[in-house]
């Protein structure tokens, strides 16, 4: 379909009186009305957008430990396609830590175990030459030592969103979503997937 034969649409939510939105609430269906405006024929129709949010934990290793969560993606997509009657959309990822972050990579151990963190050491080094921590201003508001790590989360993101088409995340061979532990240490964290379909 061209650009021009479909003429430009504006995407507008219908928060008006009857709406079919839907307040969230932990990992239930949302459902929200979207109205598209032709301008080329004024026509209007609706369509119903999907929105299936679930919250999965993992245990990280700090200093830039990372776990592939590309199936974790996918699983949530099949999950929203099943419950939801959705087949095509887009899934966000959030991590909700201040000191995490999601990318994607090729998964291998080069990178993962040595490539990634020693860039990021380059940029914004742990601890100096003498092996010490090196120091950031950051340590001085809580007493802590990872003024570095929140460097790194920075440079990074704390979200990735993927298409996904037929139910299937559209990610290439060698790319996988991954969650990256920028903290000092081994924490918890919780990734947020919300999946937005018809």
């Amino acid at each position: 379909m061209s650009h021009q034969g479909l003429g430009h649409r504006r995407l507008m939510l219908n928060r008006q009186r009857g709406s079919r939105a839907q307040r969230f609430r932990g990992s239930e269906f949302q459902e929200v009305s979207i109205v598209y405006v032709s301008r080329q024929t004024s026509n209007r129709e609706e369509k119903t957008v999907a929105v299936y949010t679930v919250t999965k934990s993992y245990h990280t290793k700090g200093n830039m430990g990372m776990i592939d969560v590309t199936g974790d993606f996918q699983s949530a997509v099949e999950e929203a396609c099943r419950e939801k009657k959705i087949h095509s959309g887009i899934i966000t990822g959030f991590t909700t830590g201040g000191v995490a972050a999601l990318t994607t990579l090729e998964f291998e151990p080069g990178l993962v175990g040595h490539d990634v963190r020693e860039a990021m050491q380059g940029i914004a080094p742990y601890r100096d030459e003498k092996g010490n921590v090196r120091y950031y201003h950051h340590h001085n508001t809580w007493g802590d030592d990872n003024g570095s790590s929140h460097i790194h989360s920075l440079i990074m993101s704390p979200f990735i969103t993927v298409p996904f088409v037929n139910g299937r995340i559209t990610v290439g061979p060698w790319q996988n979503l991954t969650l990256v532990e920028c903290d000092t240490r081994n924490r918890e964290r919780d990734i947020v997937f919300q999946v937005m379909g018809e």
